[in-house]
């Protein structure tokens, strides 16, 4: 009895107590969960609206019908089979040059050429002598 008295075991014995104390007061009881459903839509790229080719063609000097570009790079392709002028001009509803024109060339003509547009409505001002074509694609 006399090592219960002896004070190094006292304060062992008050630490050891402590510790299990504490140890005890800090276990939480854990439940598991159930996992979250959580929903990952995938969103559909969004691709651009594609241009549908504006194919034009007549003879002589006029002025084309409106049509719809979207907005980006296109690629112009004309031909013309007259022995005079063929100028082609790219406008916008109002009348006003987008660009200055496409070509300006004398006799027939077969080539291309790229533009960079915003989406909207023009119309092109075409000077010939003869057949044409014009492709926007």
């Amino acid at each position: 009895m006399d090592k219960l008295k002896d004070p190094r075991v006292i304060v062992f014995s008050v630490l050891v107590i402590i510790v299990i104390f504490g140890v005890l007061n800090n276990r939480q009881a854990t439940v598991p969960q159930a996992p979250v459903a959580t929903s990952t839509e995938v969103q559909p790229e969004v691709q651009p609206e594609k241009q549908k080719p504006v194919e034009l063609s007549g003879t002589g000097k006029t002025a084309t019908q409106e049509f719809s570009l979207t907005d980006g790079l296109k690629r112009i392709s004309m031909t013309h089979d007259g022995t005079s002028n063929f100028i082609v001009e790219l406008l916008d509803t109002e009348g006003n040059s987008v660009d200055g024109s496409f070509v300006n060339e004398i006799g027939k003509f077969d080539g291309s050429t790229a533009l960079k547009v915003s989406e909207g409505t023009y119309l092109l001002k075409i000077e010939a002598d003869g057949n044409w074509t014009v492709t926007i694609k």
